[in-house]
């Protein structure tokens, strides 16, 4: 019986399944593409690390990619009234609890996400006081800022490199419900004010849409012209992003200032610390960066990539795209 059940469902998935549904790509991940479940070995200077020393070697690493960039100007003060604040209805977290992932560790609050989408109506009341609070004043709580940092090889890269591990972020689940919340409204103030040329994490959307009008460019071509091509990777993109580049960005998109504000008080002050299997590193402050495994860090990114895009679209006869890992 088991069984035949497991199997019901497993058809009754692949028969609902369709090609632009982000759950059949995230499947075919998990078939063809698992993770290893540990860290892999790692020699510096013809040594094995120990777990300790990975751990306080890749927390050195990215604390060191995280510092402030000597040349960054805080943008001035946000200046947010009580007029512009829009609570947080009730349906917002109903409709954001459902975008969140199940099966997930619960760090470092220990709250699951499976426990909040089972609140009862005085939780949930409580709960939706906590994110308005958080939200009207620009205050949020520091567990919502620390994370665990659990090093994934990527694809094709030798683990002997540090370099070939990405952070990603183990964060509250908490601190993702109301990223959610937060995400939706910014992105209905700016996805008709994004270039077309942005590609990367924005709904309905692929990375491959960039490549048919690439070829538009080359095939436009005369024999009396040429049409050269230059492909840029942004080595560590996301970790080196200055927190105050993304406010200014934000404001020129005229984002509402009691989300800039939210969103200032995110980025700063983040703590983290590296896990590698049981072992832990101290906690280090990251000053720069968006932090990778959370739901704004990519919003953030597209927000401060969009400056760039707007000035090259103003450059004769140049096509440009954004599109993350098109190169794969």
């Amino acid at each position: 019986m088991p069984r035949q059940a497991s199997h019901k469902r497993w058809k009754t998935l692949c028969n609902n399944m369709a090609v632009a549904d982000g759950c059949c790509w995230n499947i075919l991940k998990r078939i063809y593409a698992p993770r290893p479940l540990s860290t892999p070995a790692i020699k510096l200077n013809n040594t094995v690390l120990t777990e300790n020393q990975k751990a306080k070697h890749f927390i050195r690493l990215y604390s060191r990619r995280a510092q402030r960039h000597p040349h960054s100007y805080p943008p001035p003060p946000i200046p947010v009234t009580d007029t512009e604040f829009i609570p947080i209805t009730a349906a917002e977290p109903e409709r954001a609890q459902r975008l969140l992932p199940k099966g997930t560790a619960a760090v470092p609050d220990g709250i699951y996400g499976e426990a909040l989408q089972h609140l009862g109506p005085r939780a949930k009341a409580e709960t939706l006081a906590l994110f308005n609070e958080s939200l009207r004043t620009g205050v949020i709580p520091v567990s919502w800022k620390v994370g665990i940092v659990v090093p994934l090889l990527k694809p094709g890269k030798k683990a002997t490199d540090l370099d070939s591990f990405r952070p990603f972020i183990l964060t509250s689940c908490l601190s993702k419900l109301t990223e959610w919340i937060i995400a939706a409204r910014i992105r209905d103030v700016i996805e008709t004010k994004l270039t077309p040329q942005q590609s990367g994490f924005r709904p309905v959307h692929s990375t491959s849409d960039q490549l048919p009008h690439l070829r538009a460019a080359l095939t436009r071509s005369t024999l009396d012209s040429r049409t050269g091509a230059v492909f840029v990777d942004y080595a560590k993109a996301f970790d080196t992003v200055d927190h105050d580049r993304i406010v200014s960005a934000m404001r020129e998109m005229d984002i509402p200032p009691h989300i800039i504000r939210w969103s200032a008080s995110f980025l700063k002050g983040r703590q983290a610390k590296v896990r590698v299997n049981s072992k832990s590193s101290p906690l280090m402050l990251f000053h720069r960066g968006v932090p990778q495994g959370t739901v704004l860090g990519p919003l953030m990114f597209i927000i401060v990539m969009n400056t760039l895009s707007k000035r090259l679209s103003q450059v004769p006869l140049l096509f440009h795209g954004f599109s993350p890992m098109i190169s794969h």
